[in-house]
């Protein structure tokens, strides 16, 4: 039996959209500011996916917060200036850095 094709062109729309923003990081990756870096990863909470969550994310050094919105996967991506910054969902902590450039920062609550 085959799926409805309502679902499987909401399925393409998903991905396109996943992927489309995916782009745009990589995009702002190459146009970054000198102190800047683009973050991204998968967060996940007793090794399930944090699906459709926002997240915050907060500079430790500034106390600068931004909120970001993980995918269907548990995939965030973000552009932070260079530095450490807390990861908070769902009364949980982590610690992430931002180096220079593009770095992977998977999230484990």
């Amino acid at each position: 039996m085959h799926a409805p094709r309502h679902r499987i062109v909401q399925a393409g729309i998903a991905k396109w959209l996943c992927a489309a923003s995916l782009a745009v990081v990589l995009v702002l990756c190459t146009t970054l500011k000198a102190d800047a870096g683009a973050v991204y990863g998968r967060v996940t909470a007793g090794g399930q996916p944090v699906a459709s969550q926002d997240i915050t994310i907060t500079s430790i050094a500034s106390g600068a917060t931004i909120r970001v919105r993980t995918d269907e996967a548990g995939n965030y991506a973000a552009v932070l200036a260079q530095g450490t910054y807390t990861v908070r969902w769902g009364g949980r902590e982590a610690i992430i850095r931002s180096p220079l450039g593009r770095a992977r920062q998977d999230v484990h609550f």
